[in-house]
């Protein structure tokens, strides 16, 4: 069972069009360790079962991705080698 905790950040750029930033930590639920290599999966709420951008936790468990900044609601899915969904 995995957790998974992000927060997310909106970023104005100059001409380009704006982002925000989700950042978490994926940590095994009953060890507390961090996730090593835990793929992130974030689809639009609109389309769930497409893959709009994925990411890889570091060794930390750590996770950054980039998305645009629109009224679309995003969901994330993290998964690790080995492990069964909760």
């Amino acid at each position: 069972m995995v957790t998974m905790l992000a927060t997310m950040q909106t970023m104005a750029q100059d001409t380009k069009s704006p982002t925000c930033q989700v950042t978490g930590t994926i940590r095994d639920k009953a060890t507390h360790e961090p996730e090593l290599a835990a793929t992130i999966i974030v689809a639009k709420q609109s389309q769930p079962k497409v893959a709009f951008k994925k990411g890889v936790t570091d060794t930390g468990g750590v996770f950054s991705l980039t998305l645009p900044a629109t009224d679309a609601r995003y969901i994330l899915t993290a998964s690790v080698l080995g492990k069964k969904a909760a």
